[in-house]
């Protein structure tokens, strides 16, 4: 099954979020002859090429295993016509959302080169912006909606942005011998800028206004002024043995799900077993923004700074206000209107142990209930039984974790949050 990510109620497309490939023979479902016979038969379509044309496609592209170099041009090729078909023949809503799903699952394939998925993006992105109007006949009463109709075409190209900005976010880049550690900033407009700015601005909640208090202010108002990539070949390298080591380890049984971050998981493929990997929030002062981005996250290092509610491991939140809370020094606090950066990043949770009681000397996760070893924390909060406000992950090995993305933001001019109540106004 696809999965869809998106930050409102209904996205459109159906597009699989790739995890990535760990090194290790993938066997094949369909074989790659299935997928040539599915190519013989959209090339001799000519005209009379159609949306079930395209979903057969993409279902043979996302369950083939291995594809040969001659069948992975063939491909491409054929691709390249269906693009211009679209071009020139125009195309109707069935059309339309078969072709972009089809994109998106063909960029998320791992045989292709950085070249091949610049380009299936290029044209992904061309067609995001060019949504076919809806008709009479579209407006049909969908289930659960009170008045009938569907979202805008606007709404759905901003579904879909946010779509293929996941997507982007969700392939780690190949590395080589030539490969550098490089921190590059983002265009505003671009899907990846665009969908961690929205996980940074949509995930915000209320907090206390002070320790213990009973009282709850407004969530943080929170204004994005940047979005940096992160490429750490070192860091990356560990990422990936950290997750050929749980495959490994988790092979038999698998891993049980973590329902309360499936909005921020990254799906495996068919391929890969699911590892419970999810982009998360880290926050930091400016001073250990860089030494995260070249070092990685150090779990011998928690509690240093702050507490160790749960044992010494590396800190991450489901809510960028939670950890906007950690930018700044805590006797040294901050101007409300300055600028601070989050860290975004791709962390394994392999099999969690879920506490509600605090776990303050816990150097790494404690054992199952079948005495097997587990492989990170999940802080339950007080809606759930649990001890801290808001849910908090925990993991104890550095490799566990991969910055892939700052984001640079302040809190607006009248942001009623909680934080800003008791920073300095400044200058």
């Amino acid at each position: 099954a696809a999965s869809v990510r998106g930050f409102s109620s209904g996205p459109l497309v159906i597009l699989p979020s790739p995890s990535v490939s760990r090194g290790r023979p993938i066997a094949a479902g369909m074989s790659f002859m299935e997928l040539d016979t599915v190519l013989d038969g959209i090339a001799n379509k000519g005209t009379l090429l159609d949306d079930h044309d395209l979903f057969q496609l993409k279902h043979a592209i996302w369950n083939v295993g291995y594809v040969p170099p001659s069948i992975q041009n063939r491909l491409f090729t054929v691709s390249q016509s269906i693009m211009n078909f679209k071009r020139n023949h125009g195309f109707n809503s069935d059309f339309y959302r078969e072709y972009v799903a089809l994109l998106g699952t063909m960029q998320a394939r791992k045989f292709w080169g950085d070249m091949e998925v610049e380009t299936i993006q290029a044209w992904l992105l061309e067609a995001l912006q060019e949504a076919p109007g809806q008709s009479s006949s579209d407006m049909g009463t969908s289930k659960g909606s009170a008045t009938g109709s569907r979202p805008s075409p606007k709404l759905q190209n901003q579904e879909l942005g946010l779509q293929v900005g996941w997507l982007q976010a969700a392939r780690l880049p190949r590395i080589s011998c030539c490969t550098s550690y490089a921190v590059e900033n983002l265009p505003m407009d671009s899907p990846m800028a665009q969908t961690m700015s929205e996980l940074v601005r949509g995930s915000v909640v209320r907090h206390r206004r002070k320790l213990k208090s009973p009282d709850l202010c407004d969530p943080p108002c929170l204004e994005v002024v940047a979005v940096r990539s992160v490429v750490n070949p070192r860091l990356q390298v560990k990422y990936l043995a950290q997750l050929s080591d749980l495959d490994g380890k988790r092979k038999l049984y698998g891993c049980s799900g973590v329902p309360e971050l499936e909005h921020l998981k990254v799906q495996p493929t068919p391929m890969d077993l699911d590892l419970n990997e999810h982009f998360l929030f880290h926050g930091a002062p400016s001073t250990t923004i860089e030494k995260i981005c070249r070092a990685g996250f150090k779990p011998q290092r928690g509690g240093e700074v702050t507490g160790k509610l749960f044992g010494v491991g590396s800190y991450f939140a489901a809510n960028s206000s939670k950890s906007d809370d950690y930018t700044e020094e805590r006797a040294n606090p901050l101007p409300r209107s300055s600028i601070r950066t989050l860290v975004v990043a791709r962390v394994v949770l392999g099999e969690v142990h879920r506490t509600k009681q605090r776990m303050d000397r816990a150097t790494r996760p404690p054992d199952g209930a079948d005495e097997s070893e587990l492989d990170s924390v999940l802080a339950l909060p007080t809606t759930q039984g649990g001890c801290v406000d808001h849910l908090e992950v925990v993991v104890y090995s550095e490799a566990c974790a991969l910055p892939v993305a700052l984001v640079d933001y302040r809190h607006a001019h009248a942001c009623p949050c909680a934080f800003c109540l008791r920073r300095p106004v400044g200058p």
